[in-house]
């Protein structure tokens, strides 16, 4: 397996991905989101794609964006989405391309992360209940236990309460 960037000419690998990991009905509105997300210019450094690709073929695919925050000053991102093809599911695949996406955010500056997901698959990169009254997300939860925050490092005096906003593509009430 080898992880990269991905490019702009595996966006159609990339959007295969996630048709075959959540159904025709389910994606289309995850593959708006991703195309909209690549669409993003590469000097922007507001996104970071990844791509898990076995024998040239492309299995999985993560894209980590930068969120604003108001009353938080630490470089802050959301994971979303993120996708294994089903042959490739079990494999570590997805586990994989989420450490790398940390560790090549956390080598660049001290990073927070969120993600709204389930909490026993994120659970084990170190993800924890996020508060949603002291880290606010964008829009209402339907799940508001699938809300998780990461703190690469530890914390004294976190802030009494932070909102949060994302970047266009995943600024929409009904991804959240």
């Amino acid at each position: 397996m080898n992880i990269r960037i991905s490019r702009t000419s595996d966006l159609d690998e990339i959007l295969s991905v996630y048709e075959q990991a959540f159904g025709k009905d389910e994606c289309p509105p995850i593959q708006k989101l991703v195309t909209e997300f690549l669409e993003i210019p590469d000097e922007d450094a507001s996104i970071l794609s990844l791509v898990a690709e076995n024998e040239s073929l492309i299995t999985a695919h993560v894209i980590f964006s930068a969120m604003r925050c108001q009353g938080y000053n630490r470089n802050t991102f959301i994971l979303a989405p993120l996708a294994v093809s089903p042959d490739h599911q079990r494999a570590g695949i997805g586990s994989a391309l989420v450490k790398e996406g940390i560790s090549q955010l956390t080598k660049k500056s001290s990073s927070t992360f969120f993600v709204y997901g389930d909490p026993a698959y994120y659970g084990r990169f170190g993800f924890t209940p996020a508060n949603p009254n002291t880290w606010v997300p964008p829009y209402p939860l339907e799940y508001p236990h699938g809300w998780q925050i990461l703190l690469d490092q530890p914390e004294r005096d976190l802030p009494v309460k932070v909102s949060l906003s994302c970047l266009s593509p995943l600024n929409r009430a009904e991804l959240w």
